[in-house]
This record gives C-alpha cells, structure tokens and sequence, in this order.
C-alpha cells in the first residue's frame, strides 16, 4: 500500500454537521460515511487538505433551488477552522494540525495531517486579510467557490473576467505567506492569469479532464500544460458529474481522467482529490477513505511504474507543500 495525500475533503463543515460526525463522531462514523480517521489510516491516508467551505446553503423560497450565500463567510470560515483545530486535540498523537512544512513530517509516522484549506476567497475583504487566516493555520486558499468575487471568475461566471487587480495581488501575497493557491472552481482564463502570475506551484485540488467530459468543473488541455510549466498539481476527483456526463461512474472511468492527466500534464503533476464529504455519491468501489488503495493499484495495472503511482498517491503533492509552506 502506498501512502496517500488527498487533495480535497470537506472536513471544516462536517465537522459542524450533525448528519456527518454528530452520531458517532470522528473516529468512525459508521459504515456510510465516506471519511472518517479509522478510515483514512486504514486506507494509509497521511496527509488530508482539509477544506473550510465559508458559505451557507438554503432553499430559495421561489424556485425551491439550493442557493448559497457568503455574507456570513469570516465567523463561518473561523468556526470551521476552530473545529478542525479541536479534533487536533482530541486526537492528539492520532491527528495534528500542518501550519508549518516541518509538521508535515508527522504523516510520515502514521499521524493523519491535516492542512487546512479554504474553498473560496469570500471571508477577504482585501488581500491583507490572508495574514490573519494564515496566522490561523489556513495554509491552502481556493480563490472561488463556484460563485465570482472581487478576486476572480468561478466556473460557473456568465463573463469570464479571469484575475482581477486584487486577485494578482492576492496571489503575491499567499506565495509570499507561504500559502498555496487553488484553482478549483476557477474559471479557464482566471487559471491561466493565475499561473503566468504565481511564482510557486499551484493546486488544482479536485477536477476531472474537459478533454473526456465537457463540464463546466473540470480542466482543459490548455490549462494542464500550463499547469506542468508551473510545477504544480492536479488532483483527480470522485465526482460522478465530473468523470462521466450521466453521471453513472465507475473505478474505470477515475482512472481514464487521471491516465489523461498523465498523458497531457505528466506524471509528477497529477495528485488524488477525492471530495469527500462534499458529494452524495461516487464511484461504485470508491465508497469511501479506505478504498482509495484500489486506484493506486488500477494505475500499476495501466502501466505506470511504481515510482509513477507513489507520486500521484503523495509525493507529487507534497513537493507542492514543501515549495510554499513556512519552513
């Protein structure tokens, strides 16, 4: 079994959800939860980025339509980030929290990391205010949900307006701070800005390829050659929607997104970002953190030397870390 660092699982608001951890806790959910830490160390997880989502869903009265709001978003990203710092006491010895690259370390004897990451720039009224999150342990910032911001277009954008002002200043300052950016649910030309800008290696935490699956999440060609220039890493994700247009995924269908990977961006540039805990579904035989193994061993299969795989399962990744994170 290889070691294994995913990119992306929404552990900051699961936390906060009785329906996720509330019954049982963190330790071990019970057999539907797609992660909890019985079932990342039984899956030789070692390190996790952990993400703090700063919206809030409800129901639009009218439509009846799930809408998400971020007025909230600072006392909502500072609850999320106090919670995964508590499980980091709770489990003390088991669990601890990255806030410097050297605590990275701690995956290496068994110690489930986790690196807290932050999925939309929205707590940020102006890019100073990543001193304070980062001061707080945020060490990987997503710059949009999929909703635009002062910083950036999202995906989801009707104008693509790519990078603003702000947001090639926000990403001056998170490469000098030592924080990561990520360009999931980032518009095409913002990941285009945002990596002609960047002078560390980025994160695209949770994707799938454009190329096999034309969804508005997932990456181009385009975007993976620049993305092998920069030094940085995509991870392939377990959203059905994303690895398959009917949404009827398999183990089959992760693998061909994450060959395609290799195939365009290279082998040392490609990561896992499962999405965990933010998805209803995934692949048949991908249930969960203790599974993810079998990928690792689907990509031995494809031809990929073991080197190969050690490096999407962990090592690719953490170079990325070690590029950015204080020393």
């Amino acid at each position: 079994m290889f070691r294994l660092m995913d990119l992306h699982v929404d552990v900051g608001t699961s936390l906060l959800s009785e329906k996720v951890f509330g019954g049982k806790g963190f330790l071990d959910a019970g057999p539907d939860a797609q992660f909890d830490l019985s079932k990342a160390l039984s899956g030789r997880y070692s390190w996790v980025v952990s993400a703090v989502f700063p919206g809030t869903r409800f129901v639009d009265p009218g439509s009846g339509k799930v809408r998400v709001t971020f007025g909230c978003s600072r006392c909502i990203t500072l609850e999320q980030v106090k919670a995964i710092v508590s499980v980091e006491k709770a489990f003390a010895g088991k669990v601890k929290v990255a806030r410097r690259f050297e605590d990275l370390k701690a995956g290496m004897e068994g110690t489930l990391t986790l690196i807290i990451g932050l999925e939309g720039a929205y707590p940020l009224s102006e890019p100073a205010d990543l001193i304070e999150l980062s001061e707080l342990g945020v060490k990987v910032l997503g710059l949009t949900w999929n909703v635009e911001n002062g910083f950036a277009a999202s995906c989801m954008s009707r104008k693509d307006y790519g990078l603003t002002g702000s947001g090639e200043e926000l990403v001056k300052l998170a490469n000098k701070l030592g924080v990561v950016v990520d360009l999931a649910h980032a518009s095409e030309k913002t990941m285009l800005d945002v990596l002609s800008v960047s002078r560390k290696p980025v994160l695209i935490s949770h994707t799938a390829a454009k190329a096999l699956n034309d969804h508005p999440r997932n990456v181009s060609d385009e975007v993976l050659e620049e993305l092998k220039r920069n030094g940085g890493v995509v991870g392939a994700t377990l959203v059905p929607s994303f690895l398959r247009q009917d949404g009827k995924a398999t183990l089959e269908d992760f693998v061909r997104h994450v060959m395609h990977f290799v195939e365009v961006a290279g082998p040392d540039h490609v990561g896992v970002g499962t999405d965990f805990l933010g998805i209803p579904s995934t692949p048949e035989g991908l249930e969960n953190a203790s599974k993810v193994q079998a990928v690792l061993e689907a990509l031995l299969k494809e031809g990929l030397s073991e080197s190969e795989v050690e490096g999407i399962a962990w090592r690719n990744a953490y170079r990325v870390l070690e590029a950015s994170l204080p020393q």
